[in-house]
């Protein structure tokens, strides 16, 4: 079994649970088994339950990834409102010939 460096680690978990990159992806991108990644996962869900610091860093990169979620969705509205009204300014061209 390979040995991880502690901050290889907490990056792979920071991946996972602030950006919402899922374990494959991460197995893949960094060539670590999807188990391994779980039980780190695992292991600092769990270090969030007896330490405080642990907890608001935990706490802080689910905020984080809700608010990227939306964002993203707000970014998605705002694209569909642009071609929308790129769509109706064609129209309103079309009708006045």
């Amino acid at each position: 079994m390979r040995n991880y460096e502690l901050e290889f680690k907490q990056k792979i978990v920071r991946l996972n649970l602030e950006e919402g990159r899922t374990l494959k992806r991460l197995s893949e991108e960094y060539e670590v088994s999807k188990a391994s990644i779980s039980i780190w996962v695992s292991s600092c869900r769990q270090k969030c339950q007896t330490n405080q610091e642990t907890k608001e860093e935990h706490d802080y990169m689910k905020e984080n990834r809700k608010m990227c979620k939306q964002l993203e969705k707000m970014e998605n509205k705002n694209q569909l409102l642009k071609k929308w009204k790129h769509s109706l300014r064609k129209k309103s061209i079309h009708q006045g010939e």
